[in-house]
């Protein structure tokens, strides 16, 4: 899908080429039998999403007279509508966000509202979308581009409750090209997503170029100048929503009073046999890995997909990936008991500076344990206990080294004894 910037944003900010649909390819495994069941099959009717009574959405033009259409106008208005439930915590578990995206649209998603959670703020005031225009691309397929404007909404500190109040410029307005996918459950889901901030002919509100109060910068490429749509979310340009992160304002190394705190259920422990390299950069990819791996423990025992310990170390592909294996454990209400042990770490520092690290994983001791019923579903050892993993991290401006893709092989002949 070619970007196409709306014809009444009066934009010209440039263009973008939208990435296929793709799911994640991040395949996180964890206990010894892994969930399986996404959260279309668990959910028996749609989500109720909540704003806070300081956050109003205005969506124009939801009726069209073509039912499909209306379809496709409601359903990309609660993706909207849940984006920012997750961001403002009347959603705190982000159950929303799966439920109306799907793909790289889902991924993008999940990257912006984890930046507001590092960041501590949230956001106030009013949006307005306007201009919605949908085209039907097949009996399962349409397109919806829209413009919002973020002239009166505003991020809010969480601890100071202090306002970031900025005045009106053309970057309060951004276009927005969508394409949304019908899945079986007659969901219309939003699966690729394209932003385009400011532009340089918007002569006043009624013609601006519009996008989401929290989704002005959900893909790089809101800035326009023809970035692709699945390129990593960056904060460059963003107006009022724009989370003040401290990565932004200079290259700060993070204290250990600054990471989140992991603290496990006793029943749960790890063996990492991961022997210092002498090499201070290879040695801190494996240190954080490890942070990162019981950090997406602690969701699951938490039962919260969007727990802000796994978010500071991983982004894209990763975080979104891991966000739908801790979903899975939530809807069976299940979490990992047991030892867990791993070993055979290869750590590379490649030429762009970005790490790769192989690893296995034994989860032979490693089991199911029903949050319902408190029993522990032990299952005999086997091939599939072994777990290979690949991924690629990257160094952040606090030195944190942060896992963008992960992939795994269950039963791999490298991992088995």
């Amino acid at each position: 899908m070619a970007v196409s910037l709306l014809a009444g944003c009066g934009g010209n900010g440039g263009g973008a080429e939208a990435a296929d649909k793709a799911s994640p390819s991040a395949t996180r495994t964890g206990a010894s039998v892994s969930p399986s069941v996404s959260v279309s099959e668990t959910t028996t009717g749609r989500p109720r999403i909540e704003l806070p009574a300081d956050l109003t959405l205005t969506f124009e033009g939801s009726r069209t007279g073509d039912p499909v259409k209306d379809a496709v106008l409601a359903d990309g208005a609660e993706r909207a509508r849940a984006e920012d439930a997750a961001i403002t915590g009347t959603d705190p578990k982000g159950e929303g966000l799966a439920y109306y995206n799907t793909g790289k649209a889902l991924e993008a998603t999940l990257s912006w509202v984890a930046q507001f959670k590092k960041a501590d703020v949230t956001i106030t005031g009013v949006a307005r979308y306007y201009n919605r225009k949908v085209t039907l691309t097949s009996k399962t397929s349409a397109i919806l581009t829209f413009c919002g404007d973020e002239s009166k909404g505003f991020s809010r500190d969480k601890k100071t409750k202090k306002i970031n109040k900025t005045p009106v410029t053309k970057n309060s307005y951004v276009s927005y090209n969508t394409r949304l996918d019908k899945n079986a459950d007659g969901v219309w889901q939003t699966s690729q997503i394209i932003s385009v901030r400011g532009g340089s002919s918007v002569p006043a509100v009624t013609r601006a170029v519009g996008v989401g109060l929290a989704g002005a910068l959900l893909l790089a490429g809101c800035g326009g100048g023809g970035s692709k749509a699945d390129d990593k979310p960056t904060t460059a340009g963003a107006k009022e929503a724009t989370p003040k992160t401290s990565a932004s304002s200079g290259a700060t190394a993070v204290t250990a009073a600054e990471r989140p705190q992991i603290k496990l259920p006793s029943d749960l422990s790890y063996t990492f046999e991961w022997p210092k390299t002498g090499d201070g950069k290879k040695d801190a990819v494996l240190g954080d890995t490890e942070q990162f791996i019981k950090a997406v423990d602690l969701a699951i025992a938490d039962q919260d997909p969007l727990d802000k310990a796994y978010w500071f170390y991983s982004e894209g592909e990763a975080a979104a990936g891991s966000q739908k294996f801790i979903q899975e454990f939530v809807d069976y209400q299940d979490r990992i008991t047991g030892t867990k042990r791993f070993f055979d770490a290869k750590v590379e520092i490649n030429a762009d500076g970005t790490a790769g690290l192989v690893y296995c994983e034994d989860q032979t001791k490693a089991f199911n344990k029903s949050l319902k019923t408190g029993k522990t579903d032990v299952t005999t050892p086997s091939k599939d206990d072994y777990v290979l993993y690949s991924s690629l991290l990257r160094a952040d401006r606090q030195g944190v080294w942060i896992t963008e893709k992960l992939t795994s092989q269950r039963g791999s002949a490298e991992c088995r004894p």
